[in-house]
């Protein structure tokens, strides 16, 4: 996992403040395309693992709940505070792993 970008205004918020996020590695496996505005939640076959909005250059993925056991893992749990979210033009936040 290089570059994780996670948006901070979706992250949850404890009563101090502190916001937490769980980072979990995932298995994709098999991929269907999921138009964006439909309200698949399961997947269209027993062959599909997981739907994508493009497979060219997606930027929607979703694991079907029948996979989430065997295929996504909590890697880790971010836990931070932001002082002012005022101001930000960009509201996410890159970490690198290695």
């Amino acid at each position: 996992m290089k570059f994780v970008l996670c948006s901070v205004k979706s992250c949850a918020v404890g009563s101090d403040g502190v916001r937490h996020l769980i980072l979990c590695r995932v298995i994709l496996g098999r991929a269907e395309i999921v138009q964006a505005d439909t309200k698949q939640c399961y997947p269209s076959c027993a062959d599909y693992d997981s739907g994508v909005d493009s497979f060219s250059a997606p930027t929607k993925y979703m694991i079907w709940s029948s996979r989430m056991n065997t295929h996504v893992w909590p890697a880790y749990v971010l836990s931070f505070k932001v002082s002012s979210l005022k101001g930000l033009c960009l509201w996410c936040m890159f970490l690198t792993f290695y």
